[in-house]
C-alpha cells in the first residue's frame, strides 16, 4: 500500500517563493488541496475566510434602484478590498419579487481604490464557518472588508478608476422571472479582486425592485497571488 503525507495547515497556511519546493497541502480529514474551485473553497471555508452578505435582517428585502441606463455611481451592493486582501467573489445571487422587464441586466465591476462615497444600508456580514456562541473563541474571524453597503438607500459611488466588468446578464422575454446567478462552482469565471480596490453589483432596472440577495466571498492574504 502507497502512503502519502502532506502539510496540513488549515488556518494561515503558508505561501512559498517561485521556482521553490514544498509540501502538499492537505486538510485534516486528509484530503489534499488542489487548485479546483470547489477544494480551494472547502479550503478557505474549514480556514474560516468565507464570508456572506444579506440584507440586515433574516428574509428582509433590499430596494435596487431603477436605472434605466448604465450608471456605475449606482450600485446595488458595494465593498471595498482592503490593501491587504484579496477578494474572490464566489456566489452571488439576486432574487426579485416583482418579474423584471426584457432588457433588463445585472453585471458586476471592479474599480481600483475605495470608490465608495455616501449612503447605502449596511448589510448583515456573517462568517460562513458557522458555530455555536458557546464555541465562537474557536474561530471569531470577521471581515476584513469595508464600507459594505447595499442600496436599500441611496447609495452613490465615486467615478471607477480603470473599471473591470465581470458576471454579466441580460433578461430576456421568456426568463424575466429568473434569479441573476454568479457562482465560481459551477463553471463561472473566478475573479482575484487585489486590494486597494472596490467590488460593485451593477443593475439596469425598470423601476425600483426589492430582492432578496446573498453575497458570498473569500477573504485571502495578498501572498496569495504575489510573492511580496
Amino acid at each position: 500500500m502507497t502512503e502519502m503525507a502532506g502539510n496540513v495547515k488549515q488556518q494561515g497556511y503558508d505561501t512559498t517563493p517561485d521556482a521553490s519546493t514544498r509540501t502538499i497541502a492537505m486538510n485534516r480529514s486528509g484530503g489534499v488541496v488542489t487548485t479546483d474551485p470547489a477544494a480551494m473553497y472547502d479550503q478557505w471555508l474549514r480556514g474560516g475566510k468565507v464570508f456572506s452578505a444579506h440584507f440586515a435582517t433574516e428574509g428582509g428585502t433590499s430596494t435596487i434602484e431603477a436605472n434605466a441606463t448604465v450608471d456605475l455611481t449606482e450600485p446595488l451592493f458595494r465593498l471595498t478590498v482592503p490593501s491587504s486582501k484579496i477578494v474572490v467573489p464566489i456566489y452571488v445571487n439576486i432574487s426579485t419579487v416583482a418579474v423584471k422587464v426584457t432588457g433588463d441586466a445585472i453585471f458586476m465591476t471592479t474599480s481600483e481604490g475605495d470608490t465608495y462615497t455616501s449612503g447605502g444600508a449596511a448589510p448583515q456580514v456573517n462568517n460562513l464557518t458557522v458555530l455555536a456562541a458557546a464555541d465562537s473563541a474557536i474561530n471569531s474571524a470577521t471581515s476584513s472588508c469595508t464600507n459594505v453597503f447595499d442600496g436599500d438607500s441611496a447609495l452613490t459611488e465615486a467615478a471607477l478608476v480603470n473599471p473591470r466588468q465581470f458576471g454579466s446578464k441580460f433578461f430576456k422575454t421568456g426568463g424575466l422571472f429568473a434569479d441573476y446567478e454568479y457562482n465560481i462552482l459551477k463553471g463561472d469565471p473566478m475573479v482575484m479582486i487585489h486590494g486597494l480596490s472596490s467590488w460593485q453589483i451593477q443593475g439596469i432596472l425598470t423601476g425600483a425592485l426589492e430582492c432578496l440577495y446573498e453575497i458570498v466571498w473569500a477573504e485571502l492574504d495578498k501572498s496569495e497571488l504575489v510573492n511580496s
